[in-house]
């Protein structure tokens, strides 16, 4: 159960965050994370995350744009065992892509290929 409500938190925090591509001289995090001073972020919107993740009795959260911290509640030093966590996280950003129009999904993926194959 602690497993799909990380899983349920992580994605409502992902519709949360503004969809956008990573560039070259986006931050990526080293041996240490760094943390954001001002990340743009709702202070209303995080604190209702921080709710819910609190209600649905998270175990941690941390949200992670450009490769800096905005912010971060539990224990996040902690490692989880988290299985088959990698579908629920790539439906939920294929459902971001396509609702922002990124990715068609009526498309077969030999066309889209093919269209690729064409730009490069």
């Amino acid at each position: 159960m602690p497993v799909r409500q990380f899983i349920f938190g992580f994605i409502l925090l992902c519709a949360l965050a503004p969809f956008s591509t990573v560039s070259a001289e986006d931050g990526f995090p080293g041996a240490e994370w760094v943390h954001a001073t001002t990340s743009g972020w709702s202070e209303t919107g995080l604190a209702q995350a921080r709710a819910f993740s609190e209600q649905i009795r998270s175990s941690a959260v941390i949200i992670v744009q450009h490769g800096k911290v905005v912010a971060e509640w539990g224990d996040t030093a902690t490692p989880m065992e988290l299985a088959s966590v990698r579908k629920s996280l790539l439906s939920a950003l294929i459902g971001i892509a396509a609702s922002e129009h990124l990715i068609n999904l009526d498309r077969r993926l030999g066309n889209s290929a093919s269209t690729i194959a064409h730009r490069a």
